[in-house]
């Protein structure tokens, strides 16, 4: 029997890499309050499993009992923990859930810009050795898994449910952020798809599929007459008041817009939007009606300098992608969209993916800068470097209009503490252009910060200076 005291230190080393190799590892210490009796009994393997005696080599380097801090490797993370609820158990379940927790935050990273969401989510066959310890491990692990969610098929949900059903857990309540990737096509996702996700707070969707090429498949109103469409001849998309804004959508009426008919889970506190062609309003309303507790909107756009190739710019003239890409009645943008969303009374943070620069910016970088012609083939490579000369010439004038359309919505949408901006100016041109807005104690507007951060992977540029971090 082996007992331990309060005050002494349990010290917890996971290796979050393959097996016989250079790992990174992070360790956990559990700073004892209460006494902990470890007393061996003649279990079965599988039995001493669910009491929480056994553990995976895999991912327990080693397990050492001490009374003060020993010199680990220079390579691992450390993190103190309190034992202080835990009462006497036999290696409490408590200390496998922070064990695992804190395994899969390591194993897990993410990055995004602009155009995309990027997120290397837990592999399971990283974890899969502790789960076949026990019927309690696998649990244990299952519910960290199940914290972020890909839906790659319609049928995901259903799969995700059975599982935890033959598991006696429901993994649909623990699912806290949910990407749908394109292959899921949301687009054709019933009303209630989302419905299980009791507790969801984050959802990232992949709406590239949001335009109807004339295609066998309709969207969920094709017999309504569709926005945008007008009798076989090219029709503008304005504001909800009518005023032009700087993401016009032009498009032949043979296209047309699709609504999301999915409802939005009422929990979310985040939803991002990416690959998007349709108006922004679209997603405004619906956030609108259905998410009161939202508190990060991110709503990204498919653009020239993330999907070149996309079906719906190749069908319209070059000069027509000022529809995220201008600097006109960007006041009026401001002004309308900022109507709309000073009804989510907890909304903190707004990500939108249209550039504020002057059209003619695009050319002028590939007929001049690049010395090429703006042509349909034109590679995303011309684009992955920043430009000294379009920075030269297009970046006083981009923070401008955005610092103008930043305090519109500062002023507008009383809750809000930051606004971003697609940049033209950034590495790829994908990245953030991010404002900060200064707020009094009782929240009233006094101003925004005074340098804005341009952000992409891995890049920052403050100011008018790039720098590497």
């Amino acid at each position: 029997m082996t007992t331990m005291k309060p005050g002494w230190i349990i010290r917890i080393r996971i290796a979050t890499g393959p097996w016989k190799e250079r790992r990174r590892c992070i360790e956990i210490i559990i700073q004892l309050d209460q006494k902990i009796v470890e007393q061996p009994v003649n279990l079965s393997p599988q039995e001493l499993g669910d009491q929480g005696y056994a553990g995976s080599s895999q991912y327990l380097d080693c397990l050492g009992v001490g009374k003060g801090p020993e010199d680990r490797e220079s390579d691992s993370r450390t993190y103190a923990i309190s034992t202080t609820a835990l009462g006497q158990a036999r290696f409490p379940p408590e200390i496998w859930h922070l064990i695992i927790m804190h395994a899969t935050t390591a194993l897990s990273d993410e990055s995004e810009d602009s155009s995309k969401y990027i997120s290397n989510k837990v592999r399971m066959n990283s974890l899969w050795n502790l789960a076949n310890v026990s019927k309690m491990h696998r649990q244990l692990v299952l519910r960290y898994w199940a914290d972020t969610m890909h839906l790659l098929e319609q049928s995901d949900p259903w799969d995700l449910s059975v599982l935890g059903t033959s598991n006696e857990i429901d993994l649909l309540l623990r699912v806290r952020r949910l990407v749908c990737e394109n292959g899921y096509q949301v687009y054709r996702a019933p009303k209630n798809a989302f419905e299980g996700f009791k507790f969801l707070e984050e959802l990232i969707l992949n709406c590239h599929s949001d335009i109807n090429f004339g295609e066998d498949i309709q969207p969920h109103n094709a017999h309504e007459p569709q926005e945008g469409e007008s009798d076989g001849q090219l029709a503008t998309q304005d504001n909800p008041d009518g005023a032009h804004q700087p993401n016009m959508i032009i498009q032949p009426a043979r296209m047309s817009y699709r609504r999301l008919r999915v409802e939005l889970p009422s929990t979310l506190r985040r939803l991002r939007v990416y690959d998007s062609h349709v108006p922004d309003i679209y997603f405004i309303q619906q956030v609108v009606e259905q998410c009161p507790l939202l508190q990060s909107l991110t709503l990204a756009r498919c653009t020239i300098f993330s999907r070149h190739g996309c079906d719906f710019w190749r069908r319209l003239p070059s000069t027509e992608s000022d529809a995220y890409f201008s600097n006109q009645g960007v006041s009026a943008y401001a002004a309308a969209i900022g109507r709309e969303l000073k009804q989510v009374q907890s909304l903190k943070e707004l990500r939108i993916g249209i550039y504020l620069t002057n059209h003619a910016a695009i050319d002028e970088h590939l007929s001049q800068h690049a010395a090429l012609t703006s042509t349909p083939d034109t590679d995303l490579r011309i684009w992955e470097k920043s430009c000294k000369d379009c920075v030269a010439q297009h970046y006083e004038s981009t923070l401008a209009a955005e610092r103008e359309a930043t305090e519109i919505l500062g002023k507008q949408v009383p809750t809000l503490l930051s606004v971003s901006w697609a940049n033209f100016c950034s590495e790829r041109r994908t990245g953030w252009s991010t404002h900060r807005i200064r707020r009094d104690k009782e929240g009233t507007f006094e101003g925004l910060a005074d340098v804005a951060n341009l952000i992409d992977s891995g890049k920052h540029v403050t100011g008018d200076r790039m720098n590497s971090q």
